[in-house]
């Protein structure tokens, strides 16, 4: 019997790159957010300016090495190289290699993926979710001037038919929609205001009533397989304290199945249970009586998870971050992707068999504009249109540079760059949180020191029920650590207000009969003075009268420019989208 050859390992990095002509994407630090499948084959990444890709320094990496849980980033490219994909594919567990064709798969499709708006739709629609069999779509319309509700249709198009309207005092805006798996039943939830708790509610497609369940927290319902059961989260006691719950449909006693969590979405299969925790998502087993079983955590982000959807064939799904991204979680292995462009701002609401996807598109035009004081006739002038990711636009004292709040790269972070957006860096990577995760913090607004060597920029917990509380931190404009200078003050309508020298910030403060003071904050040592209205520097809204919708007024230039940002009045558009193509098959990858 003739030897058999000796079996090669496979090529180096270098070595298939020089082969085959293709590209290996290089680790960048410049966008710390993006993900890579594995070399030669497509990046998932947006489509802005990013490091160059090059062939690998060390020819010591070797294919099998490769793991695409971990981060690598580079040029968006296409598929070039399918011999180095097979070396990989067969080094790889099956389970492995399921989560690579997967991720490959979606990875290239991101780049082919087309937004369709259904304008077939009427005007101030959300929530679409179709039938089991496709055919027909319940969604969410608020109208100000009619009723409001939701309504269902056949989806190929037709007239609209009310199927569950605002209760009889005229409140419980019916939303989220959810079809029961057999299609007969809808599943929906009554929403009366941020500080109540919601109500949960079945009914049947050609029935007149509809069946209480009891309170719920506001996440969507989500139905079992067999149809038996709905899990959602349910009020514990406090505010935003819920846990996840297995409620009967037939209105019998409910179960307690996660003691903590804010959202939950069962498995097509009725296997598993993804749910989350405010920023914290988790994964359990289900048993045949849909009861959980060893809950871990797989996932923590920086702000609180937003939605949970499952693909159809249960063995991976989407979850998306407050006023960020979206990530897909496969089972059985530890790859994720990010699936959508961050300016592309889609809430996804169901993904579909054919790998498309339904979701909301929220649009908004914000326009920064100048003033020029010197000038002989004093019109605002528009500089240019501000992507959706950015806000809280404000420039340096020579006008030069220009600080913005951004979520470009998925996490809400403080970007400074040339004013044409050129040398864009990083200068905040994470805004703290207020208190808790759950607070959805918001930036308030961002300012320099005169001396162009300090940016402040104050938050808010943003929970609403008239919280009026702010804090304000400070970061070198070079770089460098970020400072809390105010633990506890008022929120303003402008931005941190600087003293002329730069060694100080004037917050507002409102006094035990909360009548509204002001402090001098010292840089240095943070001590804070208290002082009068009369004693604040002037602002720049003290110079001009700028227009009611104005926001980020600013002085540049030795006081000769006046910037500010505003939204572009009747810019506001939310509109259900198709996405084609946001899942590609699995067996498009081969």
């Amino acid at each position: 019997m003739p030897k058999r050859a000796k079996r090669r390992g496979p090529p180096t990095l270098a070595q298939a790159c020089q082969a085959k002509g293709t590209a290996y994407p290089v680790p960048s630090r410049a966008v710390p957010s993006m993900s890579v499948i594995c070399p030669s084959m497509s990046v998932i990444c947006p489509r802005r300016r990013v490091d160059r890709a090059g062939c690998p320094p060390r020819a010591s990496s070797r294919l099998e090495k490769i793991d695409v849980s971990v981060p690598v980033f580079g040029r968006c490219r296409s598929i070039r190289n399918p011999f180095a994909a097979d070396i990989l594919i067969n080094r790889m567990s099956p389970s492995r290699w399921m989560a690579l064709t997967v991720a490959f798969a979606i990875s290239a499709g991101s780049l082919a993926q087309r937004i369709e708006p259904l304008v077939d739709l009427p005007p101030q629609t959300s929530s679409l979710a179709l039938s089991p069999d496709g055919g027909t779509a319940a969604f969410v319309r608020w109208r100000e001037d009619g009723p409001s509700g939701i309504f269902l249709r056949p989806a190929a198009g037709g007239e609209p038919v009310p199927f569950a309207a605002l209760d009889d005092n005229g409140e419980g805006l019916p939303d989220h929609p959810r079809w029961s798996p057999d299609g007969k039943q809808i599943a929906f939830i009554r929403y009366y205001c941020r500080s109540c708790n919601s109500r949960l509610f079945v009914k049947r497609i050609g029935s007149g009533t509809a069946r209480a369940l009891g309170d719920v927290c506001s996440g969507p319902p989500s139905w079992t397989p067999d149809g038996r059961f709905i899990v959602t989260a349910q009020p514990v006691s406090a505010y935003d304290d819920c846990r996840i719950a297995l409620i009967p449909v037939d209105g019998n006693h409910r179960a307690v199945i996660a003691p903590k969590g804010n959202l939950a979405s069962v498995s097509p299969d009725g296997k598993h249970l993804a749910y989350s925790d405010g920023n914290k998502l988790k994964l359990a087993t289900l048993n045949p009586e849909f009861r959980s079983q060893g809950p871990i955590t797989i996932a923590t982000e920086p702000h609180a998870i937003s939605s949970i959807v499952w693909l159809p064939d249960g063995m991976a799904f989407i979850y998306q971050v407050w006023r960020g991204y979206s990530k897909l979680l496969m089972l059985g292995a530890p790859a994720r992707a990010r699936l959508l462009e961050a300016a592309r701002n889609v809430e996804i609401q169901q993904v579909l068999p054919d790998g498309g996807a339904i979701g909301s598109q929220v649009l908004s035009e914000r326009t920064l504009w100048r003033i020029d004081l010197k000038a002989s006739t004093q019109n605002p002038e528009r500089v240019e249109t501000v992507p959706w990711t950015d806000r809280n636009l404000s420039l340096s004292p020579d006008g030069s540079v220009i600080a913005f709040e951004t979520i470009r790269s998925g996490e809400e972070q403080i970007w400074v760059s040339r004013l044409d957006g050129s040398d864009a860096r990083v200068l905040v990577q994470a805004i703290p949180h207020f208190d808790a995760v759950s607070d959805n913090t918001a930036v308030d607004g961002i300012s320099w020191s005169p001396d162009g060597k300090w940016i402040a920029w104050s938050i808010d917990p943003e929970i609403g029920n008239g919280v009026d509380d702010a804090r304000v931190y400070i970061v070198p404009s070079s770089g460098g650590r970020v400072r809390k200078l105010v633990e506890l003050c008022s929120q303003d309508t402008d931005a941190p207000l600087w003293a002329s020298d730069s060694r100080s910030i004037f917050v507002p403060k409102e006094d035990e009969n909360f009548k509204q003071a002001f402090l001098r904050v010292d840089l240095a040592a943070g001590k804070q003075t208290p002082v009068t209205e009369s004693e604040l520097p002037g602002r720049a809204r003290d110079l001009y009268p700028f227009p009611p919708d104005a926001q980020q007024s600013q002085a540049v230039g030795n006081g000769r420019y006046l910037y500010f940002e505003r939204k572009e009045p009747r810019s506001f558009v939310e509109q259900i989208v198709i996405l084609h193509d946001f899942l590609p098959r699995p067996t498009a990858a081969h």
